[in-house]
């Protein structure tokens, strides 16, 4: 009994003491995983420090916003706090892999340290870990599309090469491999693939480094071998094996003919090789064709759940703002997803860049405008620009096509207005004065708060009827109480100059004097 008695002792023992450690383990536990906690937390502060440091010098102290476009910092050297804020992410993410939080935020510091490729295998992390996160999604669609170069607003260039080839056929084969970090959509890329063993590329090179650039494909899973001669020199050779699974890419540096004319040999060993996408592009966008980084910024896009409205929207958004750039970000984004933005997209080049070149390709593509503002404000700037070049018929035509766009925002009713006016003017251009009139009447109908509007039907109205001065002399007085200025005086006091209408002169003058305003030329003479 007295063992018994003794066993039961010893094991009551023996189970305090297992608690007792127990106990010790997980209060160990906690508190490791409260200092590591502590720890992630000052890492994450001390990035979000370095970024806000870097945001302030580069003029950009507002807070950050997560659906903001992270336009890379641009500050001269040293780029301290943004390397700061890099490296630290860096170290935090490798620390805490599993931290959605944290590789986010590391994804954000490459990003605006314009390291795109760092913040590619970021992102994915935090996108496969959180796949209902539209947020997660819109920020790796972000990093795949900042490889891409910047977006252009140049003018629209002559293609300077030119593919001697048997007609295109349409490849869907697999995409790509990515480096294994980096997030890439299981559906095929299809391209637009030639299919022979001998092409002729002939290319007048421009003084950029520009690159040759091709994918190899193949539906026979054939073991294939790729050259590009010039002249009697191979200068590219490509091998294409048996095995591979898809699209297989090939780039050729074509820097020590720039600025020469040159005529490029495409050859296989296989009369059924694919050459996919055959094209020469600049240097700089070579790493963003290499992995289709446009496409699979869509792909990621389409995976969160946006759409082509969306898109459109922040677009128009940023329009409104007077943000004209990233209104061509957003709507070059909405291309992506599918929407036909062409003729938007170089009305945008044009406000970016004042380049009447741009707008004149916005109206002759004449598609793709987004909204009912778009076509009325391109079609009214290029007449506007054809008038001042006195070429009055085809501001004839660019005004009568502004008047055809169909505004319903109540808001757009004086640019119309305008496009009338201005329409009316034409014709008085061309002595055509009783066509004007009633033009001239709907620009004052649209927008009776336009003192231009009253002034130029009323002149168009005496010269057409000076029988009817009485109502003239309404539409005078209407412009003179919307716009009293001294150019609205002596704009009106000039025209019953040249009609030779002295009382209406000496009238106004009279007016004007009452009311302070000095004409001093026209009313002495």
């Amino acid at each position: 009994m007295i063992q018994i008695k003794q066993a039961i002792t010893d094991t009551d023992s023996v189970g305090r003491i297992l608690v007792t450690i127990t106990a010790i383990i997980v209060a160990a536990g906690l508190i490791w995983a409260l200092g590591r906690n502590t720890l992630h937390n000052q890492q994450y502060q001390q990035v979000e420090q370095f970024i806000a440091q870097a945001l302030r010098l580069e003029g950009r102290p507002e807070p950050f916003d997560p659906w903001r476009d992270l336009a890379p910092l641009t500050n001269p050297p040293p780029p301290t706090h943004r390397q700061q804020a890099l490296a630290e992410a860096q170290r935090a993410a490798v620390a805490d892999p599993d931290n959605i939080t944290i590789q986010s935020q590391l994804g954000r510091a490459a990003l605006l340290a314009n390291q795109p490729e760092l913040a590619i295998p970021a992102f994915s992390v935090a996108a496969a870990q959180q796949p209902d996160s539209p947020l997660r999604w819109f920020e790796l669609g972000l990093a795949y599309e900042r490889l891409a170069p910047p977006l252009t607003v140049s003018e629209p260039e002559e293609r300077f090469w030119e593919l001697r080839a048997p007609p295109a056929q349409q490849w869907a084969l697999a995409a790509p491999l990515l480096p294994a970090s980096w997030w890439q959509t299981d559906e095929p890329i299809t391209r637009s693939v030639i299919v022979g063993d001998r092409l002729t590329l002939h290319a007048s090179l421009p003084i950029t480094p520009t690159t040759l650039i091709f994918w190899m494909g193949s539906q026979t899973a054939q073991a294939t071998t790729y050259r590009i001669r010039f002249g009697d020199q191979i200068i590219g050779e490509y091998e294409l094996p048996a095995t591979a699974p898809g699209w297989q890419p090939a780039t050729l540096d074509l820097g020590k003919w720039a600025g020469q004319t040159i005529e490029l040999d495409l050859e296989s060993d296989d009369t059924q090789a694919g050459w996919g996408d055959v094209q020469l592009i600049p240097a700089d966008e070579v790493r963003c064709a290499l992995v289709d980084c446009r496409q699979r910024a869509q792909a990621a896009w389409q995976h969160g759940g946006y759409t082509v409205d969306q898109f459109l929207q922040a677009g128009t958004v940023a329009f409104r703002q007077q943000q004209f750039t990233d209104a061509l970000v957003w709507y070059q984004r909405a291309t992506l997803l599918g929407a036909d933005t062409a003729s938007a997209m170089w009305y945008l080049r044009y406000l970016v860049t004042n380049s009447h070149n741009a707008l004149a390709q916005s109206i002759t593509i004449d598609h793709g405008w987004v909204n009912e503002e778009l076509p009325l404000r391109a079609w009214f700037a290029w007449g506007v620009f054809l008038r001042q070049e006195q070429r009055v018929e085809e501001a004839e035509h660019a005004f009568r096509r502004a008047i055809t766009v169909p505004i319903t925002d109540p808001a757009a009713r004086w640019r119309l207005s305008e496009a009338y006016r201005h329409l009316g003017l034409t014709l008085w251009d061309q002595n055509r004065l009783a066509e004007a009139l009633p033009y001239l009447a709907e620009a004052v109908n649209l927008n009776p708060y336009s003192a231009w509007a009253h002034i130029h039907y009323g002149k168009v109205l005496y010269l057409v009827d000076p029988e009817r001065i009485d109502e003239v002399k309404v539409s005078f007085t209407s412009a003179l109480t919307l716009d009293p200025s001294p150019i609205t005086w002596q704009n009106l006091i000039e025209f019953w100059q040249w009609m030779k209408q002295s009382a209406e002169v000496k009238a106004l003058c009279e007016q004007a004097h009452s009311q302070g305003i000095v004409i001093d030329k026209e009313c002495q003479e």
